[in-house]
């Protein structure tokens, strides 16, 4: 699921740019936050090595790099630094590859859109979709939402 939010700095002040962006990206970085939290709580897999869960999380990027990053952190108990490493390299990627401000909220593993979309097993059993991502995508949608009409209220006040 992916969402775009353009906004043209045309005629505003450097000032007023510079507030818009900081605005924006702080709430980029509370829904990040938000979406992990909710992927990270309410998943439906059985995480046997901790790497899914562990790989994922979050990068916020402006035009110029990465500006922050969160989850990506082993459950309590379990210490997965493939999927840590995994998800936070694809997430960066990801999140810096036009030079735009973007959120990218990711599971790293390479299995994570089999264990989202269900899948036939080796020994030939269909195994059900669980969901990975899917909550958080819905909590996204609905926080940018609020975001947008935050920024509309903001500006007509």
């Amino acid at each position: 699921m992916k969402y775009a939010v353009k906004i043209d700095f045309g005629g505003l002040t450097d000032e007023v740019q510079q507030n818009v962006r900081e605005f924006v990206q702080r709430g980029l970085r509370e829904i990040g936050e938000k979406a992990v939290n909710e992927a990270r709580l309410n998943h439906g897999y059985t995480d046997q090595t901790g790497n899914l869960t562990a790989s994922i999380g979050y990068a916020l990027a402006d035009g110029e790099g990465a500006l922050d990053e969160g989850g990506f952190a082993s459950l309590p108990g379990k210490t997965a630094p493939e999927g840590e490493d995994t998800g936070r390299a694809l997430a960066e990627a990801r999140a810096t590859r036009d030079g735009q401000t973007r959120l990218m909220v990711v599971a790293g593993m390479e299995y994570a859109s089999y264990v989202e979309q269900g899948h036939t097993a080796r020994n030939g059993r269909y195994v059900e979709p669980r969901a990975v991502l899917a909550n958080a995508e819905l909590l996204i949608r609905d926080e940018v939402n609020k975001l947008q009409q935050d920024f509309k209220n903001a500006t007509l006040s």
